[in-house]
């Protein structure tokens, strides 16, 4: 449990750290750095997923009926991320339509570029199924019961929109690897859809010998870029006033790294539960 929290209390210092990066040596206007070398801010980076992924050896194998297990931390994280999908979703959703209705252009007459947001429409939508698939999970761990497998559907819908918001950040947005900020957007919902993969894998499929490892390495992971990562974002963009109604969008992306903070929560107190004889 000790390097459970010391992971956790690590992650929310790289918070503070970056957010202090873009504050004070990041250029506001172009997102260059203003100060020091763009490749330490990513070997520091590297770093702490090393480490996250060293400190994941010392989870151990977890048994099969851990998987029906009421849980009041996965339930309550897990509500927050459906209510996070519903908002963010029902937001991009009358966002886009009252663009719509309102004479938007789909194309620029003059370059002829996109200039309505469709991805983010679509995202809309996939965002608010996936709130149903995290509703029925919610129920689920809330009753002690196994996840059905009618759930895997929903599921791959919310794995798929973080491969859209993945797409989308990557096609839309100027990133370029000397502007930190884009580029750790782009990893941050790849993160995202891998800790989705992994609890799909985990909630449907049979159980693997190294479950637990992998959950709390992708846990933690998420929680580092998708919370921490994320909310230094906002908070900058929050204080210098440039959020706009796209960065909804985000919204789930931040809650789903407290999702991923209470997994490796979870598979560290398991590890602890499973009797010796099973270690």
């Amino acid at each position: 449990m000790s390097l459970c929290v010391f992971c956790v209390l690590l992650c929310l210092a790289s918070g503070g750290v970056f957010f202090a990066d873009y504050a004070l040596f990041t250029d506001p206007s172009t997102g260059f750095a203003a100060m020091g070398s763009v490749w330490l801010r990513y070997a520091f980076l590297a770093l702490l997923l090393f480490l996250i992924w060293f400190f994941s050896l010392s989870i151990r194998r977890r048994s099969r009926p851990e998987r029906g297990y009421r849980s009041r931390v996965m339930t309550a994280a897990f509500g927050l991320q459906a209510l996070s999908f519903f908002a963010s979703g029902l937001l991009l959703s009358v966002s886009g339509v009252s663009a719509l209705l309102g004479g938007a252009s789909l194309t620029d007459p003059v370059t002829g570029r996109l200039t309505f947001d469709i991805a983010g429409l679509v995202l809309s939508v996939l965002y608010l199924i996936a709130g149903l698939w995290c509703t029925a999970c919610c129920g689920c761990f809330a009753k002690g019961l196994p996840q059905p497998v009618s759930g895997l559907a929903l599921g791959i819908v919310a794995t798929v929109s973080f491969f859209l918001l993945c797409v989308k950040r990557f096609v839309v947005s100027p990133t370029s690897i000397q502007r930190v900020m884009p580029t750790v957007d782009i990893l941050t919902a790849m993160l995202a859809m891998l800790l989705c993969c992994a609890l799909l894998r985990a909630l449907y499929l049979p159980e693997d010998a190294r479950e637990g490892r992998k959950l709390y390495f992708w846990g933690l992971a998420a929680f580092l870029f998708c919370f921490c990562l994320t909310g230094a974002k906002l908070l900058y963009l929050l204080t210098f006033d440039t959020v706009s109604v796209a960065d909804a969008a985000d919204l789930p992306v931040l809650t789903f790294g407290l999702l991923g903070g209470a997994l490796a929560f979870r598979m560290v107190r398991v590890a602890r539960r499973v009797p010796p004889q099973l270690k």
